[in-house]
């Protein structure tokens, strides 16, 4: 069963206790782009910009990059290069 990417993504900010902004879309020529911003202790931490067909495929694909720059963040914090590769292969599995 795939995860749902905007839940997981929503649960982690409130584990962390950072703040999620109000994301910042707009629709050009029949293209959607959304930003999203992710603040901890009061500094932007996290942002991505993606552009899709639409506004729910943008959300998602945002979500999606950040999530996973967080995670290869504290992949390298939290464990050696070798441990981290092992992680990721189960991540994928």
């Amino acid at each position: 069963m795939p995860l749902n990417p905007v839940r997981e993504f929503h649960d982690y900010c409130q584990k962390m206790q950072y703040i999620m902004k109000k994301p910042v879309k707009s629709i050009q020529n029949g293209v959607a782009t959304r930003t999203i911003e992710v603040e901890a202790n009061g500094v932007v931490k996290y942002a991505y910009t993606s552009t899709a067909s639409n506004n729910d495929t943008a959300k998602i694909i945002s979500l999606q990059r950040i999530f996973e720059v967080v995670e290869r963040k504290l992949i390298r914090n939290e464990t050696s290069f070798k441990d981290a590769s092992i992680y990721i292969a189960s991540k994928t599995l």
